[in-house]
């Protein structure tokens, strides 16, 4: 068997596999020279990709074998291995904590970070394949890797960081207090802060997921997907709502048959809330809202259906991401035809534990909250990129989709009496901590020994694989391991073969929904929810001698798909990294942060205002924003970003028609703007407005100085 190194990344190693006449390869990995192999996976392809546990920075030996037999460690090591070295990130930062609220800090050097490096994306509402939609366009990300790892002797319990005070998102409660800050805001405010927190960190993707992994829950939304499309978010966002004090309701536009059910035919699904004794629309999916003719009050959906030229008048295609279009109405035919409905229930659907679809007219599902607890020895690992690791079906997803994978790593050592601990159950199991004999074996020959492991994330589990190392004495003796998706109804997924090998159980196909495996006829593939847990069972058996038979080592590697922009990012600067856990024991507890800095590529100059001036009285409410041009350091401005709000610290804008980028209207390549509609400003308010500028690299400014200005009487 031949192999070849391709490519090498934080998070895996991809290669080239030569299988010649063999139809499956066995690929085997040695972490140092002359030490001992392990599975680490069968290729049945020309490509195979390594994501089982790699460390960045060390050297990985790896060698081919077919997979018709279980090799001994002398023919692996009698074959030549090729060498492949996972590459550490640029900047790292090791963490030792011990206390259980710590914060320490994380220097990032140069110019790009999230903050600068993101454009909002699409321009037109559902380009991609199958209706799905492209993410927004990040040309840089400085975060590599995240690290959480139980170094201590006692479980860690809810580990979690917060960076920067930013996102904050382990339940919908931290959700609701992030969203509202420190401000003391009324009942509109409240509803206003609320669709712009959703709109900032979420993007439409419509997936379809809501259905089978109840994405309407705001803290799987948030922290595993981070898209979806007008239903989750229609619900997600009314949850999120009742934690901060605003009463909403779902709204169903178009094609309605029944509003009474949740088996909905409705084209669009929008959110409403409460405030000031009345109701007022706000799409956190295509992430617009209307005003009424006072220019400040939110109309509603009986608003629009009584004057839908409220919707002609301002902007209405996908909020700051979409183009201007000359016509591009998604309401006004539903909205001229009522054609929409209130749905009378709460309820939503979810996944029981038995993998069945709960749909209820009465209640919400259950709250998500980020618990997770690592044993000693265990860690949690995120990335900021992804390895293809996705619990949403392929053809649902658009191609340029943006999330991350992580991975939760559990090494025991079964030689340590701690590893007992981390077990779910054991029966007849004898432990060796020294000696000749396997590490773990039957207690007693001719009684099934039996092991059980719970592996449990707060993020859907994308796939996962099991390897031992054991040792089997002859024919009557039995190692067998088994899968449970609820700890109760066991699959066999693997039987021992050999006398002293080592294997790898490969189990994607039995965890993840995408990949159609382990389906009864009463529940489609579609409606099958991610796994946020699994049990794993070794069950082993002596015939004449008990120590003939067992486990030296064992390793679980579970893959997860979290949400990119939910995860503990750095910015260039001073970073200020909190750390906390709910552990009543004694802890041990390293963090490494691995990140990359960019110093070759600046962002443009702040453009500086010109018209309106701060301090300014206009006679007219339809005039042209003016700037003087940019430099863009290196490359050429092709574009600006206007902003237009009542509030100084441009909380949020006054409509989606003052939060531009100036490409994608009339004034693409100008240094001045003008909105698309007329008569949207008032002459009896204050208005702020700033801009900023973006070069050819996609790199963002500051925004630039504000500038406040008011009319005249009578204007």
């Amino acid at each position: 068997m031949v192999l070849k190194i391709l490519d090498t990344a934080v998070n895996c190693i991809t290669m080239q596999v030569a299988c010649k006449d063999a139809r499956w390869v066995r690929i085997y990995r040695a972490d140092r020279v002359g030490g001992a192999f392990e599975e680490v996976g069968v290729a049945r392809e020309e490509r195979f990709v390594d994501v089982a546990d790699l460390i960045p920075g060390k050297t990985y030996y790896y060698v081919a074998v077919g997979a018709d037999r279980y090799p001994t460690q002398d023919e692996l090591k009698d074959t030549e291995p090729v060498e492949a070295q996972v590459p550490r990130a640029p900047c790292e930062k090791r963490v030792e904590l011990a206390q259980k609220t710590e914060v320490f800090e994380v220097q990032v050097g140069g110019y790009v970070d999230e903050s600068n490096a993101v454009t909002l994306g699409p321009e037109v509402y559902c380009p991609g394949p199958n209706s799905s939609m492209p993410p927004y366009d990040q040309v840089f990300e400085p975060n590599l890797y995240v690290v959480i790892e139980n170094t201590g002797e006692t479980d860690l319990v809810n580990p979690w960081l917060v960076a920067n005070g930013q996102r904050d998102w382990w339940s919908v409660e931290t959700m609701a207090k992030e969203a509202i800050g420190e401000r003391d805001l009324d009942e509109e405010e409240r509803m206003m802060a609320l669709w712009q927190f959703v709109v900032d960190e979420v993007y439409d993707s419509r997936c379809g997921i809501s259905w089978y992994d109840d994405v309407s829950d705001p803290v799987k939304l948030f922290n595993a997907y981070g898209f979806e499309g007008c239903i989750g978010y229609a619900i997600a966002t009314s949850r999120l709502g009742e934690v901060m004090g605003v009463k909403s309701r779902e709204v169903w536009v178009g094609g309605i048959l029944d509003g009474h059910g949740r088996g909905r035919q409705c084209s669009h699904t929008i959110f409403e809330a409460w405030a000031n004794g009345a109701w007022h629309l706000l799409d956190t999916d295509q992430m617009v809202f209307f005003l009424k003719r006072d220019n400040r009050t939110v109309a509603s959906v009986a608003d629009l259906a009584r004057d839908p030229e409220l919707m002609s008048r301002s902007h209405r295609n996908l909020g700051l991401a979409g183009k201007d279009l000359a016509e591009k109405d998604y309401y006004s035919a539903q909205f001229k035809n009522r054609e929409f409905v209130y749905p009378v229930n709460p309820g939503a659907a979810w996944m029981q534990g038995d993998g069945r679809v709960q749909q209820d007219t009465a209640q919400l599902p259950p709250s998500h909250t980020m618990a997770i607890r690592l044993r000693p020895g265990e860690k949690l690992v995120r990335y900021w990129d992804q390895v293809g690791k996705t619990v949403v079906r392929g053809r649902r997803l658009h191609p340029e989709v943006r999330y991350s994978n992580g991975k939760l790593v559990y090494r025991p050592d079964l030689r340590n009496p701690l590893a007992l601990r981390g077990l779910e159950q054991h029966v007849n199991v004898m432990q060796e901590t020294f000696g000749r004999l396997p590490a773990v074996h039957p207690a007693q020959e001719q009684r099934v020994s039996r092991m059980i492991w719970k592996v449990c994330s707060p993020y859907p589990i994308a796939g996962a694989r099991v390897g031992l190392s054991y040792r089997r004495a002859s024919r009557e003796d039995g190692l067998e391991v088994l899968l449970s998706r609820d700890g109760e109804d066991w699959r066999s997924v693997w039987v021992a073969t050999g006398h002293r090998a080592s294997a790898c159980v490969d189990l994607d196909w039995y965890l993840n929904p995408a990949l159609f495996d382990w389906r009864g006829d009463w529940d489609p593939g579609w409606r099958v929810g991610p796994r946020y847990e699994y049990y794993v069972q070794v069950a082993m058996w002596a015939g004449a001698n008990a120590g003939d038979v067992g486990v030296d080592k064992i390793w679980f590697d579970t893959d997860l798909q979290c949400a990119t922009r939910s995860l503990p990012s750095l910015f260039c600067g001073e970073n200020y990294i909190q750390y906390r856990d709910e552990t009543k024991k004694k802890r041990s507890v390293r963090i490494i942060y691995g990140w990359q800095e960019e110093h070759c590529i600046k962002p443009p100059d702040i453009p500086e205002p010109v018209f309106p001036d701060d301090g300014a009285e206009l006679d007219q409410t339809d005039f042209e924003f003016c700037w003087k041009s940019s430099d863009g350091n290196g490359s050429q401005v092709d574009d600006y970003h206007v902003q237009v709000s009542r509030y100084p610290d441009f909380r949020w804008c006054v409509c989606p028609t003052f939060d531009r980028y100036v490409s994608r209207t009339a004034y693409a390549g100008k240094t001045r703007w003008q909105p698309q509609f007329a008569g949207l400003l008032n002459p009896d308010e204050r208005y702020y407005w700033r801009v900023r500028a973006r070069n050819a690299h996609g790199v963002w400014s500051d925004w630039s100085r504000m500038c406040a200005w008011s009319f005249t009487r009578g204007s």
